[in-house]
């Protein structure tokens, strides 16, 4: 079902064009098929290739998240998509503050190296 290790029919299962042809040598056509790939689209895995990490930006600059992995800050609102504005980041802090909306919340430097913004 749904192309998963689906068999294409043959006669002479023995014939070499059928061991080129076969769809259950493997994984299935539809399992994973086209992940990766951008087709000149500009998505895939490498579509983050202009972010910088959270502790690069620059002071009262605005930018949007393209990354969180942090489930804790995205409850916060630091979610993908969102914009993002930087209050403090000096490097011998080991936090930075960064603005979201209203509200100014307190982020350790190892954390912010995680986030990836735009």
């Amino acid at each position: 079902m749904f192309g998963w290790n689906r068999r294409k029919d043959c006669e002479n299962k023995g014939c070499e064009k059928h061991k080129e042809d076969c769809h259950h040598q493997g994984r299935g056509m539809g399992q994973g098929a086209g992940r990766g790939k951008t087709h000149g689209l500009g998505h895939g895995r490498h579509r983050h290739h202009h972010a910088m990490n959270l502790d690069e930006g620059k002071l009262e600059t605005k930018y949007y998240v393209v990354s969180n992995p942090d489930r804790k800050t995205m409850e916060m609102g630091i979610y993908n998509g969102s914009a993002i504005t930087i209050q403090k980041n000096e490097q011998i802090d080991p936090n930075i503050v960064v603005g979201v909306g209203e509200s100014r919340y307190i982020i350790p430097r190892t954390l912010a190296q995680t986030i990836l913004i735009k």
